[in-house]
């Protein structure tokens, strides 16, 4: 019988998921697909508060996408992001910020790019054992 642990791409700590979730597989597949669209909706707004040099909708932000990476079994790109977010709250412009912006994006986009292959995987999961 394949497991969670089975279809999770290496970066995904699948303990973690597992603790929340179990192998309810059908519950995974729509939080990975929720998360990827949030997620997705709200990656659009940080480049536009470096636009507007908005640090306000910079921090909201911010503080919205972080606790999704630790659910989602990203705990290292949650940390990155509160670390981000930490300096956000200290600076008096996104100006401040754009080399700390210029390490973290790249990431950011990695970690939504992993959120949508895994959920493409428990699709094609889904799809097999139906």
């Amino acid at each position: 019988m394949m497991t969670q642990t089975d279809i999770f791409l290496p970066a995904f700590d699948a303990r973690r998921i597992e603790a929340y979730f179990f192998n309810d597989f059908d519950a995974i597949r729509q939080i990975f697909k929720i998360t990827n669209d949030y997620l997705s909706d709200d990656l659009e707004k940080i480049p536009k508060a470096f636009e507007d040099n908005d640090i306000a909708q910079l921090q909201h932000v911010l503080h919205s996408i972080k606790p999704m990476f630790n659910f989602m079994g990203l705990p290292v790109i949650e940390k990155e992001i509160n670390e981000f977010y930490n300096r956000s709250m200290k600076a008096t412009s996104v100006e401040n910020l754009k080399p700390d912006f210029a390490l973290v994006w790249p990431k950011l986009m990695n970690a939504q790019k992993l959120i949508e292959e895994q959920h493409y995987l428990f699709e094609l999961h889904t799809k097999h054992i139906a």
